[in-house]
């Protein structure tokens, strides 16, 4: 088993070809370009014919990506997957990130950020359980660790 720690991998291209700083997916081993609304894997480097054999910067990559974009698309609007590994400001599946400029037209290329992962305000501290007229020390134990984790994150306050 491989492991890839530099968010690039190169895969063979499927039928149809893929063009570079398009969306692609897996297709039966090979990479074809992802529909709209398509869950894809990252963004091709270069452009393929099938057979061939083109880097895809993963979606797990960090830093930006570069993506060509279906239309016009302004600066800080959500970019969404598009036909043929594009993409746009219309809402299609989950969106891909943040433009962080503007583009004009059909084929203009458009950076942008992946999403930040969610992460919930902290919130107040609650207190380890107590009293009550019947003390189940074992649930009290694992209620106390389930708090400890949620402070360890971040998620709650540390008492």
């Amino acid at each position: 088993m491989t492991q890839n720690d530099s968010g690039f991998r190169t895969y063979q291209v499927g039928v149809g070809g893929v063009t570079r700083f398009r969306r692609v997916k897996l297709s039966s081993g090979t990479i074809v370009h992802a529909g709209a609304g398509e869950d894809a894997i990252g963004i091709a480097q270069k452009t393929g014919s099938q057979g061939a054999f083109v880097t895809v910067k993963l979606f797990s990559a960090p830093g930006t990506f570069t993506v060509e974009a279906a239309g016009a698309i302004a600066s800080g609007a959500d970019v969404y997957g598009a036909a043929s590994g594009k993409v746009d400001d219309t809402a299609a599946g989950r969106p891909l990130g943040t433009a962080l400029a503007a583009v004009s037209a059909d084929g203009d290329t458009v950076e942008i950020m992946p999403p930040i992962p969610y992460r919930p305000a902290e919130q107040t501290h609650i207190a380890d359980p107590s009293g009550g007229a019947t003390v189940d020390a074992e649930a009290r134990t694992a209620i106390n660790s389930i708090l400890d984790a949620l402070e360890a994150n971040g998620i709650l306050a540390a008492s």
